[in-house]
């Protein structure tokens, strides 16, 4: 939204989906349909990786390549990327 444009309550824009009231912000939860079956596998090695040396944790990259080759994940990176970025 343009920082010009300010709803205020009571301007009659309140049902207009586009616009959203100022200091307020409805979004959606993220689903991650291609991760899929393969998050609790992915929550497994994080929490194991918490316990060991920052230099022996699992990267992103590595997540990703090891679900691509030994489960046939047909999802990208970013996804795996933003899923480990957040967990």
């Amino acid at each position: 939204m343009p920082p010009s444009v300010r709803v205020e309550p009571g301007d009659g824009l309140e049902d207009v989906p586009f616009l959203v009231a100022a200091g307020r912000s409805e979004t959606k939860p993220v689903t991650r349909p291609k991760l899929g079956s393969l998050l609790p596998v992915i929550d497994v090695v994080l929490e194991a990786d918490r316990t060991r040396p920052i230099k022996q944790r699992h990267s992103a990259i590595r997540i990703f390549r090891w679900r691509r080759d030994e489960h046939r994940f047909g999802g990208g990176y970013t996804v795996v990327k933003d899923y480990v970025r957040i967990a």
